[in-house]
């Protein structure tokens, strides 16, 4: 990648990390407002269940704003070392459409999918595991036991 490239990226990189600063502190207002607005006796449990919902979709965005700061960290952090460019994993150059279409990217397309595939794996591993407690209710199940 040019010099060129890179001082663009970093542009790039900069504001979105300006706009997700904001967003954050943006969430973390609304979450201390909404903490502070509960009424203490709800006259309806509906009520509080819509409280919680609203309450948890405001902490469920947060931690994608949260975890997006973290990627244009990274890539910032990557674009200093001058390893801009390259995969974290595997250290081959990341095609330039992706840092495009993605400038926090910090991994190469394969790199990207092999992680993807190991999170999904181990995601429903555990959704496995929960469905079998789930089905064996009055058992003690531990992973590795015979049923």
């Amino acid at each position: 990648m040019n010099s060129k490239s890179l001082s663009q990226f970093q542009t790039v990189l900069l504001e979105e990390l300006v706009q997700t600063e904001l967003r954050l502190v943006s969430t973390k207002q609304n979450l201390r407002e909404r903490s502070e607005a509960v009424p203490i006796d709800i006259q309806c449990p509906l009520d509080l269940g819509k409280q919680e919902a609203d309450l948890n979709s405001e902490i469920e965005a947060g931690e994608i704003v949260t975890k997006k700061r973290s990627r244009l960290l990274a890539a910032l952090t990557q674009l200093k070392r001058g390893s801009y460019g390259r995969c974290r994993d595997c250290s081959d150059r990341i095609a330039l459409a992706r840092p495009k279409a993605e400038p926090s990217a910090v991994r190469c397309l394969d790199c990207e999918a092999k992680r993807c595939d190991r999170s999904w794996r181990l995601q429903n591993a555990e959704q496995s595991l929960q469905q079998m407690k789930d089905y064996v209710p009055n058992q003690r199940f531990q992973a590795g036991s015979k049923l």
